[in-house]
């Protein structure tokens, strides 16, 4: 293992590269769901259990199960990816603030699309049912309607 630049070491001054490598934990709690420190299956840092997981490829092994999946895959490896270009081991590798910030505005907007992609098939759904039971609801009357028709009319005689 390389050693780790935390961007201050020698003159224990913080900078925005200091400040970028330390922001990646809070971004990998949210993510996660988990605390800094993981214990499972051993202890270790949240940052060493996530790109254990991501090797696998799977996304889903990263993502907090309370999400119950309701997010969008490209936002959340996007978000990750960006999350871990902050753990580079030397300041400038990782990437600014800006960068930072940036990145998660194009997240979150991949996430409000799927929101609304959602929202809207759900309400397609909605009316498809609404439609489907005033179908019912006029076929049975216009049954019913017929029926009184060919009663009173004269073949009903």
């Amino acid at each position: 293992m390389g050693t780790v630049d935390l961007s201050f070491a020698g003159t224990f001054k913080l900078n925005e590269k200091s400040d970028v490598y330390s922001f990646r934990v809070v971004l990998l709690e949210l993510i996660t769901g988990l605390p800094a420190v993981v214990k499972i299956p051993e202890r270790g840092h949240i940052a060493q259990w996530v790109r254990q997981r991501l090797a696998r490829g799977d996304i889903t092994d990263v993502v907090s199960a309370g999400l119950k999946g309701e997010y969008d895959t490209n936002s959340v490896w996007n978000v990750v990816d960006t999350t871990m270009k902050c753990t580079m081991p030397t300041a400038s590798q990782r990437p600014a603030m800006s960068e930072v910030v940036s990145q998660l505005k194009e997240s979150l907007q991949l996430e409000l699309s799927h929101e609304r992609a959602e929202n809207i098939y759900e309400r397609a759904q909605n009316i498809y049912v609404e439609a489907l039971e005033l179908d019912q609801i006029d076929l049975f009357g216009m049954a019913h309607t017929d029926a009184k028709i060919t009663e009173s009319g004269p073949t009903a005689r």
